[in-house]
């Protein structure tokens, strides 16, 4: 299988050379750049299993994220992305939102944290993966590890289902509905 890449400077000069899979590498000498994208599919692989949490609620796939995110903000090859203007605004009202929701609820911390997380899923997330993901051969790779993940949490599932109990393999800190 190969792939067409594009060669050249100026219009006249594009031309089409194949070049094996096997041998199309991103040149990516950035070490934070690389990391952050091997944790971010990390993360991508454990959204899916959400029973899996330290302490303070957050599951083990955000504070990967929040790595990966640390480990983008170091990099100084990064490309430059301006955030949408409507991503913004929205973001902030949707705090602001969960802000004014916690002053009223019984559980005010509960209330900021699922708030700060929406945030965090539509507006950190995908702004990583516009800075790690730099082609659809990640994209792809991504998506993979996410469907893996999805598919160990079937299959848990299933055995739940079928009366195995599954909870002690999870931190002891987990969270879950059957107490």
């Amino acid at each position: 299988m190969s792939s067409v890449t594009r060669v050249g400077k100026a219009s006249s000069d594009v031309r089409d050379v194949d070049v094996p899979s096997a041998q199309r590498v991103i040149n990516d000498p950035d070490v934070c750049i690389d990391g952050a994208r091997r944790l971010f599919y990390l993360g991508c692989f454990l959204v899916p299993l959400t029973a899996i949490r330290f302490s303070g609620g957050l599951a083990v796939s955000d504070w990967v994220f929040i790595l990966s995110g640390l480990l983008t903000l170091l990099s100084v090859n990064r490309t430059k992305i301006r955030p949408s203007r409507w991503l913004l605004i929205s973001s902030f009202f949707a705090f602001g939102a969960s802000v004014f929701l916690a002053l009223t609820s019984s559980t005010p911390v509960a209330q900021l944290t699922g708030g700060g997380r929406l945030v965090f899923v539509w507006g950190v997330w995908p702004v990583i993966a516009a800075f790690v993901l730099l082609d659809r051969h990640q994209v792809g790779r991504a998506a993979a590890f996410f469907v893996t993940g999805g598919c160990i949490s079937a299959l848990v599932a299933i055995a739940q289902l079928a009366g195995k109990d599954l909870r002690g393999i999870f931190p002891p800190a987990s969270p879950d509905s059957l107490g």
